[in-house]
This record gives structure tokens, sequence and C-alpha cells, in this order.
């Protein structure tokens, strides 16, 4: 099944309107529950600290580009500012992970380990493996982890080399979390090459899908290629 869920979900007036038993679970567990534990409490704790922080560090961006800066030196406080999914976002991704009962999880884009987090306190069995192009950035977020105490599999590397990588494990996903190089080709591509190892009932998120003309291009070709796929795929950004 292919859905352009939080469209269908805000045409919806209220739960009641969501017909499809799936749907309608996600809707009350995830998109409804505003439920915040300890350990988010703890995580946001680290995000704000990062935001208050005036460190600078070298930067080679491999994807489309920051809105907030196109230096090759940025500040930290502009990358969570800027390229971290904000709060709402991340517990989403924190209720879908617990109330699914994931167990794999890839994310495409670490930025500085906030979401990846998240997704790890979602199932205590869950296992994340997040890729991130910077190895600055990459360490950044390795601290993170190390800070809070959750195991996460960071890996720093061009995406397609660590998918490369993947496709010779027999490992496969619940939940990719595409959240990088915000452009259509690119998007495309890692979309083909991942779905061979998602599960055939694995959900398939993209954020910033409006980032870009190309990217809502992107969405559009990904939504009916794959309606004969039993995935579901969501969006997050621009409605």
């Amino acid at each position: 099944m292919v859905l352009d869920f939080l469209k269908y979900y805000w045409r919806a007036k209220t739960v009641h309107q969501v017909h499809s038993e799936f749907v309608f679970n996600i809707v009350q567990d995830v998109f409804d529950n505003s439920s915040f534990s300890q350990s988010l409490k703890l995580i946001e704790e680290k995000r704000i600290k990062l935001l208050k922080s005036n460190e600078t560090i070298e930067v080679v961006d491999f994807g489309a580009g920051s809105k907030g800066s196109s230096s090759s030196k940025k500040s930290i406080r502009n990358i969570a500012k800027y390229a971290v999914s904000p709060p709402f976002q991340c517990l989403w991704l924190y209720h879908l992970v617990r109330s699914q009962k994931i167990n794999r999880v890839l994310e495409l884009g670490t930025s500085l380990g906030i979401t990846a987090a998240y997704l790890a306190q979602g199932n205590p069995h869950v296992h994340v493996t997040t890729i991130e192009g910077d190895p600055n950035i990459s360490k950044k977020a390795n601290d993170l982890f190390d800070e809070l105490h959750v195991k996460i599999d960071g890996r720093c590397g061009q995406f397609n080399e660590v998918i490369s990588d993947l496709l010779k494990s027999s490992n496969t996903f619940d939940l990719i979390y595409i959240d990088g190089h915000h452009a259509k080709i690119p998007t495309l591509e890692y979309t083909e090459r991942l779905l061979p190892i998602l599960n055939s009932d694995g959900i398939l998120i993209y954020d910033d899908i409006y980032w870009s003309e190309g990217m809502k291009e992107a969405w559009v070709e990904i939504k009916k290629g794959l309606q004969i796929h039993s995935s579901w795929i969501f969006s997050f950004g621009g409605l």
C-alpha cells in the first residue's frame, strides 16, 4: 500500500473519518500522542545545549545544502536550528517505533543525532543504524549517543557507499527514514537501492519533500513507482 499519510490525516476533520484500521491506529498512537518520557526530556536538554553552543566546526556538505548557511564552517547552534528535526516530529518517530514495535531502523542523515536518539528510545530492543556524510558532525552525534548512553550504530560516509555495505549484509529494516541530500535524483536513487532491504510490510519516511521543486517531483514519482509495493510511505514537512 502507498499512502501520502500526512495529507490524508490533515484532510480528516476527526479521527473517526480515518477509515483504514492501520491509519486509525497510527493517528491515535503516533500523531495524537503527546506523552513524553523522562528519557526524551534528557534528549531535549541536549538539544537546548546544542542550540546555545558557540562552537564552530568545518563541514563538508554532500547534500543539497543548508537553508541556514552555505559556509564550510558552521556553528553547532545553526546546525541544531536548521538541520535537526523539531521536537514534535521526533516525538512522532518515537511513538511510531513504539506503537508498531519496530525492531530495525535505518536513518539517512544523522546530523547531530537528536532524531536517532528519539528512535532508539522507542523500543528497548530496537537497533538503529544512522548514516552521516560529514565526519565532524558524525563525531558530534556519536558523542551525544555516548552522553545519553544509547546504543546506536552511527556510521560516517556518503550514503551510496554505506548503502552498498548494507546491501551486502542479510539485514533488513522495518523503518527507513530519509532525511538527507534533499535533491530529486539522489532521493530517487536512494529509494530504488533501499527497497531490497526494506521489509515487505516496512515503513518508508521522507523528510522535507517540499524543500524544492525537485523534491516535490521526486515525491510524485515515488508515490507512483511504489504503488505495487506493500510498504507504507509517509512524508514530513511542507503541509
